[in-house]
């Protein structure tokens, strides 16, 4: 009888055993888990950064665009308009 009780008792040690073993298991892989959502957040961070860097500099164009300054440069540039009192000298296209 005395080995019975002996066997029942490593049986609910091993069962204790095995369940330790499991919580362990699962809080490893929580935490690896976790590493790496930390990993992926920090990269997706740093998209959003230089997202709204990106912004920023295309207000920052948007601004340009619309000032005098660049409306009277393109109209010169790309579509030959002078002011009134001036002459237009262009360069022949060499080919």
């Amino acid at each position: 009888m005395a080995q019975r009780k002996k066997m029942k008792m490593n049986w609910r040690r091993v069962l204790v055993a095995g369940f330790a073993l499991y919580v362990l298991c699962q809080f490893v892989i929580s935490l690896s888990s976790i590493v790496e959502l930390k990993k992926q957040e920090a990269v997706v961070e740093a998209e959003l950064e230089a997202a709204y860097k990106e912004q920023a500099e295309l207000e920052e164009q948007i601004d340009y665009m619309q000032s005098e300054e660049a409306i009277e440069k393109t109209a010169r540039e790309k579509l030959g308009l002078i002011k009134e009192g001036e002459i237009l000298i262009q360069r022949a296209l060499e080919e």
